[in-house]
């Protein structure tokens, strides 16, 4: 599943929108980071550290503090708790007619 979450290929629209921007630009927005690491660690439950490592070696605006204090908050490491954000995304997130999503993902 780390091989297919890198390449944006997890089958849920927005992750793989901002995970295929990731990889073409370097950048991802602050909300767009946030739902990639909420459902890396809490959703298919792999390993934040991984997720934390794989942005440093990709993000053109890496700054050590912020990326790894906002992937332990995104894994429930800090007094927040475990809070998955992908339930909580509008609908319209996941479906082919958002500009976001039909920038950076093909639907077949």
């Amino acid at each position: 599943m780390l091989a297919r979450w890198k390449a944006g290929e997890t089958g849920i629209p927005v992750i793989d929108a901002n995970m295929r921007e990731l990889a073409v630009t370097g950048y991802m927005s602050h909300r767009g980071r946030q739902n990639v690491a909420s459902f890396f660690a809490l959703d298919i439950g792999l390993d934040w550290r991984l997720g934390a490592d794989h942005f440093e070696s990709q993000l053109i605006d890496y700054d050590v503090c912020s990326n790894w204090g906002n992937w332990a908050m995104a894994a429930g490491l800090t007094l927040g708790g475990q809070v998955s954000l992908i339930p909580s995304l509008s609908p319209i997130c996941h479906t082919p007619r958002f500009p976001f999503v039909t920038r950076h993902c093909v639907f077949r």
